[in-house]
C-alpha cells in the first residue's frame, strides 16, 4: 500500500471518531396524561384478579427464546 493511501485511511479513521451527535430539545412541559404510562384503577379489597405486566428487552433470536422460555415456565 502507498504512504499517501494509509496517511489518507488513518486520518479518515481519526476524523470519523470526532462525529457528534445531535442533541435532544428539552420539552417544554411534561404530560401526564400521554406517554406510556400505566393508570391504576380503582383498589378493590377483596378480589382474586392478578394483573402481571412483563417487559422484556433485547432484539435477537436469543432474546426472543428467552423470553418465550420465561413465558413458558410462567
Amino acid at each position: 500500500m502507498k504512504p499517501l493511501a494509509k496517511t489518507l485511511g488513518l486520518a479518515a479513521l481519526l476524523i470519523s471518531g470526532c462525529a457528534h451527535y445531535p442533541v435532544n430539545v428539552p420539552l417544554p412541559t411534561r404530560e401526564a396524561a400521554s406517554g406510556y404510562r400505566f393508570q391504576p384503577g380503582e383498589p378493590q379489597s377483596s378480589s382474586d384478579d392478578l394483573l402481571l405486566m412483563l417487559a422484556y428487552s433485547g432484539g435477537g433470536t436469543r432474546a426472543a427464546a428467552f423470553s418465550y422460555g420465561v413465558l413458558e415456565q410462567l
